[in-house]
Order: C-alpha cells, then structure tokens, then sequence
C-alpha cells in the first residue's frame, strides 16, 4: 500500500520508468527493482515536495552549455563550508541541455572538476568506487532533457538518471565531493557558485526556473540504465564466448604422443619469446624441437661473443704495449746483426706527450644549439610533471604530447596544442609542468634562435612502468659532446652562492613562485603574506601565511614555491633568517 501510495505523487515518465524496469522477467531481479522503485520515487518527491530552492546555474565548459543544474535543500545555505556541514537531506539535480554529450567527453569533465576541486581530500575507500562509477555513468552519449540527480537523504547519498537509481554510497562524502565542482574553490565561475548558493530566499533566475521545469527525457530515455546494463551483459557473453573459443582452439592443439621418429628439421628456428613453462606448439600437433636448437645457438653465440672480447682485449693490450715501452725485434737464427741493428733503428722512438695550453672550445652550430635546448627544456618539464592523484585513481594512462613556444627570456610558454584533445588530467599535468619549470636558466637564452620554433614534449603515464627520462640528443652523442665544454658552457651551474640582503631572498623566491594553472585560466586574482624561516642551510625551516588569500590555491602556491626553491642562496650568518614576503597572482 505503502508502494502505490507513493506511485500517485509520481509524474507519468517516472511511472514508465519503472515499468521499464519491472519489464525483466527473472523472479528473483523483479524483486531486487521493486525494491529500487522505492529509491526512485524517494529521489524525486524530495527535491519536489520536501525542499526549496536554495540555487540553480547553468554549467559551461570551454564556451559549451551542457546542463543546468539546481541545488534544493532542507535548510537554506549561502557558505559551502555552512553546506557540508549540515547534515538534514539536499538534492542537486541535472537537466542535460547539450544535444549530445558524449560518455567520453562526460567522464572526462567530471574527472577534471573532481581533481581540480578536491586536490587535497582524502577520499574514503568505501566511497572511491562509487565515485569512479559516477563519472563512468554514462555509456552511450546524453542527449537534452536526460536528468541525473544527486540526493542526500540524511544518511546516504544516491544517484539516479532518467529516475531510474544508478547507485548508492554511505553517508554525505560522496554528495560533497560532486557539490565542490560547482560550489567548490574553483567553480566554473564566480558568477556560477554565488548563483548556487543564493539561499532560499535570495534571487533566483526565473527564466532558467522555468527551462529547467520544461526539461524532461523522452520517454525511449526512461531506461537508459537497464538498456546500458544489456549492453554491458552481450558484451560480457561475447567475451566469454570468444574465452572458450579460444580453450577449445588450444586443447585441440595439444600434441598427441606417437613412437613414430619425426624427420629433423632442416633450417632451425629460433623463437623469441620469454621463457616459459608452457612450450609453445604448432596448432598442427607437431612436437617442438625449437628448444634443443635454440639452446645450441645460444651457446654458440656466447662462444663467439666470449672469443670476440678476448680478441679485443689482445688488442688492447698490444697498443698499451707499443705505447708505453718501445717496440722491441726479436733475434732471429741465422740473421746477420747487422740487419738487426738496421730494423731497429728504422722503428721510432715513441712520440711523449707534450702539455699545451687548453684552447678555447669552439661554438656550436644553430642544430647543435637548437638539439641542446630542446633537451635542456625537456628535462626541465620531465623533472616537474607529477602524476595526479586522481588521474591514477581513475585508471588514466598513456602518452600525452605538448606543443608549445618560449618567449626569448624563457619565461613564458604559449601552449599551441594537447594531444590527444581528450587528454583531461593527464594533459593538465604536463601544462602544469610547463608552467613550474619556467623561468629557465638565463644560460640557455642564446641557444633560442628562434622565437616562433615550436617545443613538443612527450611524456607517457602508466600504472606500471616508470618514465623515462630525456635523452640527450644524437646530434651531440654522435660528436662527443654531451660532457664537453662547449655545451657544459650552457648549462646553468647548481652551486649556492652567497647573498647578502633579505631583497635578494625575495628576489630568487619569486622566481620559483608558479601561478596556479586553473585559478589563471579563470583569471582569479590574489594577494598573499608569508613570512618565511630558513635555517643556516637554507632550506625551509617553517611557513607561516600572515595574509591569506580567499583562494586557497594560492596560499598553496606560495608553500609549494618556498619549499621548490630550497636550498635557498646563504646569507652570511650563522642564526635562521625570517622574512616576510608579498606577492601579488594577477593574469
């Protein structure tokens, strides 16, 4: 009774949503949905019946409208902290209003406003995964007046689209993780996040009220979930199917045992292929002779390889020999002396070094110089880019490339490209690391021959393996010049030099201070104090913000830049040095 008591408040397309659901045949999951129809109507009666308005805003990203969303909740709130922290039901509904929103493109927004604001949070483990399944949701693309909501009821968060319930997690941790992309420290606009938290009795857009009203999937739409589930069930049949295709390929390739002698084989075969316990055999049931062959190879390779160093080390040892003492004729019988003595004194005498005064190393050609610095930025870039967290969290790997250009001081790069264009966090990590590597060494300046030359660096992320790191390039391997002085005369010198005036502390700690990469692509501004101790070494003893900033990014950035440039240059004394430093973010 309880059930059909509820069914009446509910709009016809909810009702079709559950019958979509209840359409399964199986006993047993028409239980588990009858169940779940539950959840659905609890969702949508809440936002309807229970709570007002407390915002609604429209998400742009990157010049695109994809959804409008509003924030209902029981008590009003103007603060996000004042948000969090209440613990009675709110909702934040979705209407898509993009005419396609591809799953790819949504699981990449959602991953990098997630990581952008939530940078410091710890995430719980019993909530990661319902987290990562939130921005994996959608497996075919949205399309205009899909709805996804987002509703605390005072004890668990859940997640419904089309409402039909998509998932469930403990307590309000998930709710106020995908609250901060909207009301968090970088919203999508200033603009956006007081609109949200306008309060149930501020103003709210009445025209977007009521586009927001008119928004509703299309009926084919109200089982979005259980049409994704289909897929995700044929998907997994084929797989097993093609699993067991593959078992019953190999069983059938199992050599049988015969006492007939098989012929040799003419041309042996090597196969390279790591070890194994398993010996790999021809489907055509044929025994494996390749391992006895192999095996003779090796050994005759290492034979050859073992008579070949002991041949260069003959060698070696005979040039030592006719360096160091003369060469010396051996008397032979029956050979006059005389033409002994002739032979010797025809052989010379060995050539003692001379000492020279060094000569100056001569200059670089343009391809040299221009092979140096792509290295030297490479480097530089490769030594500061930094995993993201999330990035792992969400299983995000592979190879990310980055164009971009320097200014003639090396101070600034104007990125040209990112690909692949999807490359969400991953491609933030390797601007990120642009940006802190800058400014390069004044040194390199001569190498840049060019101001419109285009840098690419390629970095490639994974789970697995390690980076690696920049080689030099071939056009100075070639020549011996990697460890030469005409390209160490290049390269920036790593010792601490002395300085003698706090102005001069100020000076190199400002030259490590990195402009927070989103808070300057939504031109946020701020101003920050610290006051900074250092020991007698140099490094960073504490850091205290006398003046923060209301965005917290930058009081961060400031910490991070204080720790980067330790060891800082050592005054000449023998007590900590404390100083206090301003510095101003401005685009």
């Amino acid at each position: 009774m309880h059930l059909l008591h509820n069914l009446q408040k509910i709009s016809n397309k909810q009702i079709a949503a559950a019958l979509a659901i209840l359409s399964i045949h199986t006993t047993s999951i028409r239980a588990v949905c009858v169940a779940i129809i539950g959840s659905i109507i609890s969702i949508n009666t809440y936002a309807e019946a229970n709570m007002p308005l407390n915002g609604i805003g429209t998400y742009n990203h990157m010049g695109k409208d994809y959804y409008i969303v509003a924030h209902y909740s029981t008590l009003s709130c103007t603060e996000a902290k004042q948000c969090e922290e209440q613990n009675s039901p709110a909702q934040y509904s979705l209407k898509v209003v993009t005419s396609r929103w591809t799953s790819h493109s949504y699981s990449l927004v959602w991953q990098r406003e997630l990581a952008t604001n939530n940078a410091k949070a710890t995430v719980p483990k019993e909530v990661m995964p319902a987290l990562i399944k939130f921005t994996q949701l959608a497996e075919t693309r949205l399309t205009k007046g899909d709805n996804i909501d987002i509703l605390f009821d005072g004890q668990n968060t859940q997640i419904s689209i089309n409402s039909a319930h998509a998932l469930t997690a403990p307590g309000k941790s998930l709710f106020n993780y995908l609250a901060r992309v909207w009301v968090g420290p970088i919203p999508p606009s200033r603009q956006f996040k007081n609109a949200m938290l306008a309060g149930h009795g501020g103003e709210h857009n009445t025209a977007l009220v009521d586009k927001f009203k008119t928004l509703e999937p299309a009926s084919d739409r109200m089982g979005l979930l259980t049409t994704w589930q289909k897929q995700k069930d044929d998907e997994q049949s084929t797989a097993e199917l093609a699993e067991e295709d593959v078992k019953t390929v190999v069983v059938a390739s199992k050599p049988t045992t015969s006492n007939k002698k098989v012929p040799p084989i003419e041309k042996p075969v090597v196969i390279l292929k790591a070890p194994s316990n398993d010996i790999a055999t021809p489907i055509t049931g044929a025994p494996n002779t390749a391992a006895p062959v192999t095996e003779a190879v090796t050994t005759t390779i290492a034979a050859a390889t073992l008579k070949s160093k002991s041949a260069d080390n003959d060698a070696t040892n005979d040039t030592a020999t006719l360096q160091n003492d003369p060469p010396q004729v051996e008397k032979t019988t029956g050979q006059p002396e005389a033409e002994q003595v002739a032979i010797q004194k025809a052989i010379p005498e060995p050539v003692k070094p001379v000492a020279s005064k060094p000569k100056r190393a001569p200059t670089l050609t343009n391809q040299q110089k221009s092979a140096l610095l792509e290295w030297q930025v490479n480097t530089a870039i490769f030594k500061n880019v930094q995993y993201p967290s999330w990035a792992k969290q969400f299983g995000q790997e592979g190879s990310v490339n980055v164009s971009f250009t320097l200014n003639p001081t090396l101070e600034e790069a104007n990125i040209i490209s990112i690909k692949p264009k999807q490359a969400g966090l991953l491609g933030d990590a390797i601007v990120e690391a642009i940006q802190k590597s800058l400014p390069l060494s004044a040194k390199l300046q001569p190498l840049l021959q060019d101001e419109s030359k285009v840098f690419t660096y390629q970095h490639t992320f994974s789970l697995s393996k390690k980076p690696i790191r920049p080689s030099a390039p071939a056009l100075l391997q070639d020549n011996g010049l990697v460890n030469s002085a005409r390209v160490q005369a290049y390269l920036p010198k790593q010792d601490n030099q002395s300085i003698t005036s706090l102005d001069d502390l100020r000076g190199y700690l400002k030259g490590n201070i990195k402009y927070p990469y989103w808070a300057k692509s939504l031109n946020l501004r701020g101003k920050v104090t610290a006051e900074i101790t250092l020991d007698t070494q140099g490094f960073v003893k504490d850091i205290k913000i006398v003046k923060s900033s209301r965005h917290a990014e930058f009081n961060q950035a400031i910490i991070d830049g204080a720790k980067a440039a330790a060891p800082f240059p050592i005054m000449s004394t023998d007590d900590n040095v404390v100083f206090e430093y301003q510095h101003t973010f401005k685009p």
